[in-house]
């Protein structure tokens, strides 16, 4: 009896371990270009562009999802766009890390570590959130690309975005893919719950639409160009989303 409690329980931790590593935060753990380290006495991040793992990472959204969002794959390119965002001065809504010093030639930005937890698309109050972080990052001239909740922090009362190297010019249809990824997120997180996901949807529409975010880009969600990732959508929320639509697209 003893041998069969010890196997169960050796079984519920394997399973255990195995979640944590399935979850959006294990998964990010194993393909992370990033290190915590100490520098004269506090924290810091260390971002290399050039890791392998980086390529990796990019290579099957920068192929397979070219008609939808222009992925960058390069570092250097990549690097320039994180830099683009992280050093704009006009952000008021939602903070970014502070730049310590970054190396163009080796490809390497060292940030300030914020302390705080991941955005949580399973919370209302961090879906609307995240609806006010891409209202503004559109109506400031910028589309985010990767939309996952691990690139956002919540740090007291603020919202870092600490991940941006995707980010580009903005444009009305890349504003629509950056919704439909922001909605597959709050789908994923209410997967087996649809009243819980039409409340979260519409907090994050109302904070979307209300903060200056582009009406055509979020109208737009529903369009062929944004089709793959619909398709990672259950049905009924597809539903909800349209439901939820019609109190802001005319």
């Amino acid at each position: 009896m003893s041998t069969l409690k010890g196997l169960s329980s050796e079984l519920d931790r394997f399973l255990g371990e195995l979640r944590r590593a399935l979850s959006i935060e294990g998964l990010d753990s194993l393909i992370a270009q990033s290190e915590v380290r100490e520098e004269g006495g506090m924290r810091v991040v260390v971002k290399r562009f050039t890791k392998e793992v980086g390529l990796l990472k990019w290579l099957p959204p920068a192929v397979f999802l070219r008609a939808s969002y222009p992925y960058a794959l390069s570092p250097r390119e990549r690097f320039g766009r994180e830099m683009r965002f992280m050093m704009f001065q006009g952000w008021e809504g939602f903070r970014v890390p502070r730049i310590l010093s970054s190396d163009e030639e080796e490809l390497v930005v060292v940030r300030e570590y914020v302390e705080g937890r991941y955005l949580d698309c399973g919370r209302v109050e961090d879906v609307a959130r995240l609806g006010s972080v891409l209202a503004e990052s559109h109506s400031k001239g910028f589309s985010l690309g990767d939309v996952k909740p691990t690139n956002f922090l919540v740090s007291r009362d603020s919202t870092y975005v600490i991940d941006a190297e995707q980010s580009t010019q903005f444009k009305e249809e890349l504003g629509s893919w950056d919704i439909a990824v922001a909605t597959f997120f709050i789908a994923l997180s209410n997967i087996a719950r649809v009243r819980e996901f039409e409340e979260h949807y519409a907090a994050f529409s109302e904070v979307y639409v209300g903060r200056g975010g582009l009406v055509s880009s979020y109208c737009n969600l529903l369009s062929p160009r944004n089709a793959v990732m619909l398709a990672f959508i259950p049905l009924t929320h597809l539903v909800t989303v349209v439901e939820v639509q019609k109190g802001f697209c005319r």
